[in-house]
């Protein structure tokens, strides 16, 4: 007779502390009655940042939930965002890393709101392939990022509602984009 012997169960270790006073719920869903669907192709020359600002104010939107797919970078940078080693933020933005030659978005996910003084803000992370087939993904400072010769394809949904504004959260610590 054999003897079944379970493995020990992996240790559970906390990567990430979260600085302020737990939330009663962590995640928060956006509902809406209504909502216009696009399909774009952003055409080269300006940042990203830029570009879909100016797309969708002239479309009538200042807010969208974005994805990206098969897009060319002319100038491509992204970010990474490590814990905070002074434990007063969630995580701490490293700076730009900038990829030769450009690159190419496999796949990104976007929100256009706006900032607690009305401007837009752009907030987007992606993965990206470079020159030499590379993937890298993070962030992306998407007011660095040229779009390329080829353009980028862009899918969205806009809610019919007020759509998504930068909030401090309490949890965190961090200006986080919340549905108004």
């Amino acid at each position: 007779m054999s003897a079944t012997v379970s493995p020990a169960a992996p240790a559970i270790r906390r990567v990430v502390f979260h600085p302020g006073p737990p939330a009663s719920e962590r995640f928060t869903a956006h509902a809406t009655e209504r909502a216009q669907q696009y399909r774009l192709w952003l055409p080269p020359g300006k940042t990203l940042f830029q570009t879909i600002v100016d797309t969708f104010n002239e479309l009538g939107h200042d807010h969208a939930t974005i994805q990206m797919f098969d897009g060319d970078l002319s100038e491509a940078y992204f970010q990474m965002a490590p814990p905070d080693p002074s434990g007063k933020l969630i995580v701490a933005y490293g700076p730009p890393t900038f990829l030769p030659g450009g690159a190419r978005i496999v796949m990104s996910n976007a929100d256009l709101g706006k900032k607690a003084d009305g401007q837009p803000i752009l907030h987007c992370h992606a993965s990206l392939l470079d020159v030499n087939g590379k993937l890298y993904g993070g962030h992306i400072p998407t007011d660095l990022c040229v779009i390329g010769e080829g353009g980028v394809f862009v899918w969205a949904l806009v809610p019919d509602d007020g759509g998504f504004v930068v909030r401090s959260d309490d949890e965190t610590l961090f200006p986080l984009l919340s549905p108004t």
